[in-house]
């Protein structure tokens, strides 16, 4: 498995986040089907396998994806053409979760002024932070990126491709950078 390149666009995914964070008030985030995904997510996530207590979510959405279309395998590009345009529109607006999460585990919504001090916030604990989730016209095919942290050492950050049948969301295959330690 190649890392430069994956550890270059995790960069650029992250200086463009960071970037991104003063670009006015955030609105409160109301989609259904977004929290539909979240929750189909969410107890896949590294940080969800080890928590303990709570599940720390950032409360805000993550912003601004322009290494997006590197990411993804060409087949995967074309199949969720409208989901990309859809996420790349959505994520240029901060958006503010909800408590919408039915995941089976103890969690709660956190902002950017979680003080330092929290054994969470430098890295100790369960922690995950998500983009908007961008769908297709039909609502049957979504992306979103998870950035997850399970520990000092541990986490994993990743664009999610799902596709809707029969009601249920599933992962399906088409990305081809992620980041885990």
């Amino acid at each position: 498995m190649r890392q430069r390149p994956f550890i270059a666009v995790l960069v650029a995914l992250l200086f463009i986040r960071a970037a991104a964070q003063d670009a006015g008030p955030a609105r409160r985030y109301e989609n259904t089907e977004a929290y539909r995904v979240y929750n189909f997510l969410l107890p896949r996530e590294e940080s969800y396998a080890f928590t303990k207590q709570t599940l720390l979510i950032g409360q805000e959405t993550m912003q601004d994806f322009d290494a997006i279309r590197g990411c993804l395998t060409s087949e995967a590009q074309s199949k969720f053409e409208d989901a990309i345009a859809d996420f790349n529109n959505i994520a240029k607006t901060k958006w503010l979760l909800q408590p919408r999460f039915q995941i089976g585990k103890p969690h709660k919504l956190v902002g950017q002024d979680i003080p330092s001090s929290l054994p969470e916030a430098q890295g100790e604990g369960p922690y995950v932070e998500m983009s908007a989730v961008g769908f297709n016209h039909d609502k049957t095919r979504a992306i979103v990126f998870i950035s997850s942290m399970c520990g000092r050492l541990c986490g994993s950050s990743s664009f999610h491709l799902l596709e809707k049948t029969d009601a249920n969301w599933k992962e399906v295959p088409g990305v081809i950078c992620a980041g885990a330690s």
